[in-house]
């Protein structure tokens, strides 16, 4: 079977208006992204930054409070429209992170990549994106991304009746139900369309996920595969934090649920 440029398939998603307005209304820090900047900060202030997939700007906010030279990209126009208007003053670009030889080599002390975005791309792809982190990342720098934990538990089949606006009175609530009932089914299309482009290897894992109804095919990778594809490009000492904030140990990587996990590695 001929696979689908991954790239290309989830960019034509980010690409849409509507998700791109979500975005920007985004401002939290998922709890392990406010731990690690909390550690990192005060070694980074006043450093150069480096935010990769920055969507709507979550990331940025916080990002400046430790940033002297904070610098935006995203491969989705769309996402930096979003981040201009957001903040007029700061700089963004449309830049693919597959690409990055715009950026001198050893240009950033902290690269961002969050929000699972490097596993929007294939196999191949995800290995050009680690080296031209490195590349551009300066000696002791760090880089910071989170990928999908491939010992995760499946998420839910599109068909599962928990998707459905069951808890909703159509009566009282009647647009609200007719949009969920659209998304439900909607799920569906999208899942059976993508998920024949599914792809199992021994290292890693290609999938449709939840993500924006099923429309994603996404980069799955289990902890110790994670850690070995990081250290043959040469990050060092990688470190593992969980949905909880807390970095987890050697024992606790083949146990670990979380569907998504962080990473640091350092040049």
């Amino acid at each position: 079977m001929k696979f689908p440029d991954i790239a290309r398939h989830n960019l034509a998603v980010y690409r849409g208006r509507l998700l791109s307005w979500r975005f920007q209304r985004r401002t939290e820090l998922f709890a392990p992204e406010a731990s690690i900047l909390q550690r990192l900060g005060a070694r980074f202030t006043y450093r150069n930054v480096l935010d990769i997939g920055v969507g709507g700007g979550r990331t940025t906010a916080h990002l400046l409070k430790i940033s002297g030279n904070y610098t935006g990209i995203d491969y989705s126009p769309q996402m930096i429209a979003r981040c201009r208007e957001r903040y007029p003053e700061l700089s963004f670009a449309v830049c693919d992170a597959r690409d990055l030889s715009r950026f001198e080599d050893g240009s950033f002390d902290l690269v961002f990549f969050s929000f699972n975005g490097i596993d929007c791309v294939d196999h191949a792809d995800r290995i050009t994106v680690l080296r031209e982190i490195f590349r551009v990342l300066g000696k002791g720098g760090v880089f910071v991304f989170s990928t999908h934990n491939r010992d995760c538990n499946a998420g839910r089949s599109p068909w599962n009746l928990t998707n459905l606006p069951l808890q909703i009175n159509p009566f009282n609530q009647p647009l609200r139900f007719l949009v969920r009932i659209f998304d439900y089914f909607a799920g569906i299309t999208n899942y059976l369309l993508s998920h024949r482009h599914e792809q199992q290897c021994a290292d890693y894992a290609i999938c449709t996920t939840e993500a924006n109804h099923y429309r994603m095919l996404m980069y799955l990778i289990s902890v110790p595969k994670q850690i070995e594809q990081l250290e043959k490009i040469g990050y060092l000492s990688i470190e593992v934090v969980g949905l909880d904030g807390y970095s987890l140990s050697a024992c606790e990587y083949g146990r670990c649920r979380d569907p998504f996990l962080y990473y640091l590695g350092r040049r």
